[in-house]
């Protein structure tokens, strides 16, 4: 395990991180903890239509 003085990807404060895939403190992991977990279909409704170069991506079609 590698601690390192990192920041917050959701606060912006500086925090211990215990390595590359703790990019978030305890303060907003437990905020994050109480929310209700979201299908899917509910988070790609929130975040919208993607886009590459302005051009919407299908994501529902196979590659």
């Amino acid at each position: 395990m590698q601690i390192k003085k990192r920041n917050c990807l959701k606060c912006g404060q500086p925090f211990l991180s215990e390595g590359p895939a703790n990019r978030i403190c305890r303060r907003c992991r437990r905020i994050n903890d109480r929310l209700p977990p979201m299908s899917e279909a509910q988070l790609q409704r929130q975040r919208g239509a993607k886009r590459h170069n302005g051009e919407l991506i299908d994501c529902d079609s196979p590659q």
